[in-house]
């Protein structure tokens, strides 16, 4: 009878591990479709056989585990490929979108200021007329708007960027409470099974951490109770066993439109260890693409308005008024307010001070597109640049209201208030608001100041007072130049000097015996050195200037030999020769060709020395362009990485049907096998019953 028992026995135990084999089976066959599926296996052990006279008899077989064929290494390759691929997909996205924006041939900054100068040229070379004039103001206003467009733009863009870094963190939180849930779920079924593994629950906490890498880096440390530990970006936690620490989205202290990364509750940013995946992606590409390409075409727009308003300022216009500003003027501004900002810390300075601060240029030369964080120590005030954390100023604390001067920036800030307290900090942005600022002032054609203030000519007998038809009583060889004006006040020469003309007359003996020089008239009107020492044989061609007091500097080149007596004239450009008053210069394109000049002008700081607009402009288009390039380049290669370790772990975890499929008839043959041996243990059981007569 043991013999017929064992026969019931083998075959119960084949038919039951059979039917978990041809369940597992089919599992792997429903699953085929589930990217997020590991194959499972079953693992069919022989039972421990019976010892007889004869031997060892064999007991059948029994199944020992269900395990999934899963690789760590292969499955934390996949991860790590996954967080990069998804971090430069998100920034080459964003940065390609700035990079079509400021290279477009079209709609980019270049046309626009090409188009702008050449108006500028068309005056410089017809300042009579009304129609030129219009068009350069109409090409001015052009300009502006395509900074305010491009401006925008940006502007856009980034809080585009603000919003997904929300969204990111929230979708972060739900995925680690995800796995915290499968973490305390795993150790309880581990438990309860007496150490078997989920296999399911597990592969579900593998597709979580997948999605989780997708966001941000992830690092992971398998515990011997089943669950793991994870940890974000650099090593930050983020699941410890069946805990969360959640992340919120905070306002920066200075600018809380600026969105940083802070554990829940907490307020220390750690926005700066967040690297890889999407969020990576997203702040990477907000600091390094968008604020630089911000903060350079505020600072081209500021070097635009402010250089040209300078020249302008150093000429006269049709109604023979000193030029005003083109643009309205951004060198001032204060905080909260449009212009450059000195943010303080909302946090900290709100509960130890009332000091605020303005901002001021005083070179625009100098400016670079970063910002700046000013602190206060208690005793010294220290200015770092952000762009490469570099200490570019330290000015000693005073007395309030005080301003600090950081010449080598161009720029300084005034600080008001009643108390400082060490610790507080500002966040200073010079030209974060440059280009959506720009802005055209001057609405009438004749407003537009093409002449110079003043122009040179050589005495004319009603100069001498000996007749009135205009005729040059010079008689030697010396001409002046047509000259330039800077340092302008405002103020006509006629209005500054109390008269429309100055006179140089030459005298061999005006700086004493021998010694030739201009004397200049009315001398009360001059206070740069008078007389003008000039000897035609040591100083020919040389540049002087005039320092006229409220008018401003006057500079020529004189040339030739004078005679005793030889004079010329320095004339208010709205008087005619007789003093009778002219519209401003009419025919006069000194200023117009000096604004012109402006260009092709390096009036900006740029890579490897100074540049002039366009070449800032160049430099910020390939910037980008670079770096879009190289994202591009590396998301290819990324992505076939990404797809090869995808496969190689295909190849271990993924379910192949035509190997199931036969697996399936070849445990279906196993399990009808194990069924026929019941069958064979039933007919020799009812056999042994008929032999013994029962």
């Amino acid at each position: 009878m043991a013999a017929t028992s064992d026969l019931f026995s083998i075959g119960t135990g084949a038919l039951v591990s059979y039917q978990r084999v041809l369940a597992t089976t089919s599992h792997n066959i429903s699953n085929v479709q589930n990217p997020d599926y590991s194959r499972q296996r079953v693992e069919l052990t022989a039972n421990t056989p019976q010892r007889s006279g004869a031997g060892f008899i064999g007991s059948g077989v029994t199944t020992s585990s269900v395990n999934r064929l899963y690789d760590n290494f292969l499955t934390t390759t996949v991860r790590d490929h996954t967080t990069e691929e998804s971090r430069l997909d998100t920034f080459y996205s964003y940065a390609s979108q700035v990079d079509d924006l400021l290279a477009n041939s079209d709609a980019g900054l270049t046309p626009a200021i090409e188009s702008f100068f050449n108006a500028v040229h068309d005056v410089a070379n017809d300042p009579t007329s009304s129609s030129t004039r219009s068009v350069m103001l109409a090409e001015g206003e052009s300009l502006a708007d395509r900074f305010s467009y491009m401006g925008s733009r940006i502007d856009e863009l980034t809080r585009h960027v603000g919003s997904e870094i929300v969204q990111t963190v929230s979708e972060i939180n739900a995925l680690a409470q995800t796995v915290s849930q499968l973490n305390a779920e795993i150790v309880y079924q581990t438990g309860a099974s007496g150490g078997n593994t989920p296999n399911d629950l597990l592969d579900q906490r593998d597709a979580a951490l997948a999605a989780l890498a997708e966001r941000i880096n992830v690092e992971t440390v398998d515990l011997a109770d089943g669950s793991v530990n994870v940890f974000i970006g650099n090593g930050q936690n983020l699941v410890v066993g069946s805990s969360v620490l959640q992340l919120q989205d905070s306002g920066n202290v200075y600018d809380q439109s600026l969105h940083e990364i802070t554990y829940n509750g907490g307020n220390v940013p750690i926005t700066q260890f967040m690297t890889g995946g999407t969020l990576g992606g997203l702040l990477e590409v907000r600091d390094n693409v968008l604020l630089n390409a911000r903060n350079e075409l505020g600072r081209i727009a500021l070097s635009v308005g402010e250089t040209f308003n300078q020249q302008c300022r150093q000429g006269m216009d049709l109604n023979g008024s000193m030029g005003q500003d083109f643009f309205y003027p951004m060198a001032t501004s204060t905080a909260y307010t449009a212009g450059a900002q000195v943010l303080p810390d909302q946090t900290f300075n709100a509960n130890s001070t009332d000091v605020t601060g303005a901002l001021s240029f005083t070179n625009i030369g100098n400016l670079t597109a970063s910002n700046y964080e000013l602190a206060y120590d208690g005793t010294n005030y220290t200015l770092t640049r952000l762009s490469d954390n570099a200490t570019v100023g330290t000015v000693a604390g005073g007395a309030l209201p005080q301003t600090l001067s950081f010449a080598s920036e161009g720029f300084d800030v005034a600080l008001s208030g009643t108390s400082i307290t060490a610790g507080d900090s500002f966040l200073i942005r010079p030209t974060y608001n440059g280009a959506r600022d720009l802005t055209v002032r001057t609405t009438d054609p004749a407003e537009i100041a093409a002449a110079a203030p003043f122009r040179i000519d050589s005495a004319t007998d009603i100069d001498a007072g000996t007749g009135t038809t205009g005729v040059p009583v010079n008689t030697g060889s010396a001409e002046l130049s047509a000259g330039t004006m800077s340092n302008a006040t405002g103020t006509t020469l006629s209005a500054a000097a109390g008269t429309n003309a100055l006179t140089l007359t030459f005298d061999p003996n005006a700086g004493g015996a021998g010694v030739p020089g201009f004397n200049v008239t009315p001398a009360a009107a001059i206070t740069s050195a008078n007389p003008i020492l000039y000897d035609a044989a040591t100083d020919n061609g040389n540049s002087y200037t005039v320092n006229v007091a409220g008018f401003g500097d006057v500079t020529f080149n004189i040339a030739g030999a004078p005679n005793s007596g030889d004079a010329f004239v320095i004339r208010d450009n709205a008087f005619d020769n007789t003093g009778a008053t002219i519209p401003g210069g009419v025919g006069d394109a000194r200023n117009a060709t000096l604004l012109a000049a402006l260009q092709t002008a390096n009036t900006m700081s740029g890579v490897g020395g100074s540049t002039d607009y366009q070449g800032a402009y160049g430099s910020l288009v390939a910037d980008v362009g670079i770096q879009t390039a190289q994202a591009e380049v590396n998301l290819t290669a990324r992505q076939q990485l990404l797809e090869q370790a995808k496969s190689e772990k295909e190849q271990v975890s993924g379910v192949n049907l035509d190997e199931e499929a036969a697996n399936l008839i070849k445990f279906q043959q196993a399990y009808q096998a194990a069924a026929q041996v019941l069958n064979v243990g039933r007919d020799v059981f009812q056999t042994l019953l008929a032999a013994t007569g029962r």
